[in-house]
């Protein structure tokens, strides 16, 4: 993917509206090179969310996240190390997620993927447990079908959350 210039807003705290924030992290993103913007994540002083801003305009999302991003394909890895590797890190935040967790949580993973983390957290998860997986890829969400986790089309921001959740993962 070849860094491009693509358009952001500067937005307010998206939980209290306020613009009271101390910068807590920044940075490109080198992995899929989708911009040449430096990326800054924002703790709001009255809410403590931490939330990105500047952040990309909606009409961005495509070329941020075209057919070919890696996530969506993560079940096509053919590499076993890079597979296990993968497995390793993915299992760690699993870890720590099953112990945060009651028997009877009800967890989604918002931009989920082709569902890698969501198949680790099944393989834990007690017979209590609602698992759901949010995409607004088409392809990424037919494979969580296929694994058996329910799931809940669209862009996060525009779901339905009819549904309480314990737990939101933003893997």
């Amino acid at each position: 993917m070849t860094s491009v210039d693509i358009e952001l807003s500067k937005v307010a705290c998206p939980t209290c509206d306020r613009h009271s924030e101390s910068i807590v992290a920044s940075g490109y993103d080198f992995e899929y090179g989708t911009s040449k913007h430096e990326f800054k994540l924002r703790l709001c002083k009255t809410c403590d969310l931490i939330y990105l801003s500047p952040r990309p305009v909606l009409s961005e999302l495509s070329r941020i996240y075209p057919p070919e991003y890696n996530p969506f394909h993560f079940h096509k890895i053919r590499n076993p190390i890079m597979r296990w590797g993968r497995r390793l890190v993915q299992m760690r935040k699993v870890t720590a997620i099953r112990a945060l967790l009651p028997d009877n949580a009800t967890i989604m993973d918002a931009g989920c993927g082709s569902g890698a983390l969501l198949t680790l957290l099944q393989s834990v998860a007690p017979p209590g447990w609602r698992i759901y997986g949010n995409d607004f890829n088409k392809e990424a969400l037919e494979c969580v079908r296929r694994l058996g986790i329910e799931t809940i089309p669209g862009r996060f921001e525009e779901i339905d959350l009819s549904h309480r959740f314990d737990m939101i993962i933003l893997n």
